[in-house]
């Protein structure tokens, strides 16, 4: 077998050992021996890679229960490598993300900086190129383990990802882009064992399960180990993997489906209906991924909990891997040229039970923005790698100070990246302008890893391990991580390309109100403009906000302590009001009693009970202009009870006026999701949960738009 070595950039013609081929293809990033609490094994991790093998679906290790010869995912015999050379290089490669695993407290770094090179337009071209490489062969990977599954008429693939799949590599292959035959590999194979090591890290952290961790390890082993094998010559790989799916459309015996599988929609478009699909306007699934079992019978479910734990996880693996990858290329969306990019994310308190919210803009410009706990909590760990290892980069470049740029001519490639982190007691603040692209990787793969869009994919892998195995075994939720925290990663041709008065109105993710707490400071009515704000000291800026996050506080534990969220309304206690009013009448009713048996006859003419009266008709209409003044209706008993059933927003503010309206908005909103509260009204549209006789939003919210 040929294999390009990854170093020297020669083509070798001479058969290597796995040893020795993978001593080229594997990267390892800078680790050490200190373990953490992983309890994955070396033994287990092959166990699991080898579960086609021999395969005991969870909870279930009796001989009676496992599986024998089951269909492989990821195989490499396809590609020209042998039975003992793919154990070989699993093995190699498992050792590797293990050690990456257990030395969490060790940060993660590229190693070689001759390799990647400094940081200029060329650097950034050949990170972009390599990247594209690597998603190419993702795609391969895909396809192949797709048409793997339908060989063995696994009920778990759909029908519009192998069209897609198919799609990308024929028109690839007719199109033979440079990426596809640039002489990278030494670079892809270093960018693989990266972001592997990242995600491995990532996925460790967010379970404790041994077999969780299990799978994740030996999931990435397999895949790391393709991905390098397939980055040798992706073209001629494309062909073989298509070259499968067209000798598996022409076999007759997957044109029907096991009867018994749940699905949405159990149609088959294979042979001429598949590739008639698209014109015809098809979208129906070959088979559904569904969590469930096709009948009653043992072996069937063993199987598709097989098919299940096998193709569903992994097929999330790659696609968190895919989505990485793109984040280190080249933006067909943003049309930025290749070094004009940022890369951003916020975490912020939204001032309510402590929860934050976060946000993130990509590569593209897109912004991603979720206040889901379980994502956050898988976040907060990319933030936590980023974290380390930005402080080791830190230290670094305060240990051996870098140089002066040499490309002085490429001042549009000059790379700052920028954090404040806030967790619990401890900050960090600090800036780095970056002049080797082994740096840039470093921090852009655990940055992107911080998109809620990728944290959403980190939490369907916990999902689906959960759905397979018994109550005792799931991984706990955790509580949400208490911290806040502001990354950017960008460039000078960024910033060059967003001037301008057409951009004035529109800023990135770095430059908006919330990642500098101005929204904050706006509440005690500071000057928010960015000159102003700008000028402010510290310890101005943290008062303002430190006085907002306190009232909100406040609320908070007001609301908690004193109202009643119902379906239909929100009922407050007005004791002092009540008491008031029925005071007042008490003593006009008294006074009225007092003048008619203490006046007698001293005045002439006048009968004093008819004062009496008076007194008390003026309690009665004191009493109910009281009643009505504040709420449309206020029963009795309530009033009795010293509260009031507030049924609208506006009569919820009147009975409670030293509260903003907008903070009350601000609150619904937040905690909608652990109320039952209904809305309705003429501006409820921000609500999910709503009911026509619900409770009526009628003040608008208000928002304030600021130019920085």
């Amino acid at each position: 077998m040929a294999i390009l070595s990854a170093r020297n950039h020669n083509v070798g013609h001479k058969q290597k050992s796995p040893t020795a081929l993978h001593q080229n293809l594997s990267r390892s990033p800078s680790t050490s021996s200190i373990p953490i609490s992983v309890q994955a094994s070396l033994e287990s991790i092959m166990d699991y890679i080898l579960a086609h093998e021999e395969y005991s679906p969870p909870g279930r290790s009796g001989d009676n229960e496992k599986l024998k010869d089951q269909p492989e995912f990821d195989k490499l015999v396809y590609f020209g490598i042998t039975k003992d050379q793919e154990k070989e290089l699993w093995t190699i490669e498992a050792r590797s993300l293990l050690e990456t695993a257990r030395n969490s407290n060790i940060p993660l770094q590229l190693d070689d900086a001759d390799l990647f090179g400094k940081v200029n337009l060329s650097g950034y071209e050949r990170l972009s190129m390599a990247a594209k490489k690597i998603i190419w062969a993702v795609v391969i990977s895909q396809l192949d383990n797709e048409v793997t599954a339908l060989e063995n008429e696994m009920k778990v693939t759909n029908s519009n990802d192998i069209k897609r799949h198919r799609e990308i590599l024929e028109d690839g292959l007719q199109e033979e882009p440079k990426y596809l035959t640039e002489k990278n590999l030494e670079l892809c194979c270093a960018l693989v064992d990266y972001i592997c090591a990242v995600v491995v890290r990532i996925l460790t952290q967010s379970g404790e399960s041994k077999s969780y961790q299990t799978s994740c390890i030996a999931v990435l082993s397999k895949f790391a180990t393709k991905l390098k094998i397939l980055c040798t010559e992706s073209v001629k790989y494309a062909r073989c993997s298509l070259d499968r799916f067209e000798e598996l459309k022409h076999n007759e015996v997957f044109k029907a489906l096991y009867p018994g599988m749940p699905s949405v929609q159990s149609n088959t478009y294979l042979g001429e209906d598949f590739e008639n699909e698209k014109s015809e306007g098809k979208t129906g699934l070959f088979v559904s991924a569904v969590i469930g079992t096709s009948n009653s019978k043992e072996d069937d479910q063993r199987i598709t909990t097989y098919a299940l734990e096998m193709f569903c996880n992994r097929s999330v693996v790659h696609q968190i891997i895919k989505m990485i990858l793109e984040g280190l290329t080249v933006s067909s969306v943003s049309g930025f040229p290749v070094n004009a990019f940022e890369i951003s994310s916020l975490a912020y308190q939204v001032g309510f039970r402590d929860s934050p919210a976060l946000l993130s803009q990509s590569r593209a410009g897109e912004i991603a923005v979720t206040s889901s706990p379980s994502i956050i909590c898988r976040c907060f760990i990319a933030f936590s790698v980023l974290h380390q290892t930005a402080l080791s980069i830190q230290k670094r470049h305060i240990d051996t100070p870098p140089g002066p740029p040499q490309d002085c001519q490429d001042s549009g490639s000059k790379t700052t990246i920028h954090w404040d982190w806030e967790k619990k007691a401890s900050e960090s603040t600090g800036s780095l302008t970056l002049q080797e692209m082994q740096d840039v990787i470093t921090l852009a793969v655990p940055l992107i890893c911080t998109c809620p869009r990728i944290g959403e994919f980190f939490t369907i892998v916990t999902l689906y391990f959960n759905s397979l195995v018994s109550a005792k075994e799931q991984i706990p939720e955790r509580p949400p991580a208490d911290f806040t925290t502001l990354w950017y990663l960008k460039t000078a041709a960024y910033d060059e390309e967003n001037a301008g008065p057409l951009t004035e109105d529109v800023k990135p993710l770095s430059k908006c109100l919330m990642a500098q707490h101005r929204l904050l400071a706006l509440e005690q009515g500071v000057d928010i403009s960015t000159g102003q704000w700008e000028v402010l000291s510290a310890e101005a800026k943290s008062t303002a906000i430190a006085i907002t996050r306190e009232k909100f506080k406040k609320l908070e534990d007001r609301i908690d302590k004193e109202w009643t969220v119902d379906q239909m309304a929100i009922i407050v206690p007005c004791r002092r009001y009540a008491l008031f009013v029925a005071l007042i009448c008490l003593i006009l009713i008294m006074g009225g009693l007092i003048m008619g048996f203490t006046i007698h006859d001293r005045i002439a003419g006048v009968d004093p009970f008819q004062l009496a009266s008076f007194c008390w008709l003026l309690a009665a209409f004191v009493i109910l202009i009281a009643k009505s003044i504040r709420v449309e209706n206020w029963p009795w008993r309530d009033f009795l009870l010293g509260r009031v059933v507030c049924r609208s927003l506006s009569e919820l503010c009147s009975v409670i006026s030293d509260v903003d309206a907008q903070h009350i908005i601000t609150y619904l909103l937040h905690n909608e999701r652990f109320t039952s509260l209904a809305t309705r009204g003429p501006y409820n549209k921000p609500f999910l949960q709503r009911n026509r006789n619900g409770f009526s939003i009628d003040v608008k919210k208000v928002l304030f738009l600021f130019r920085t």
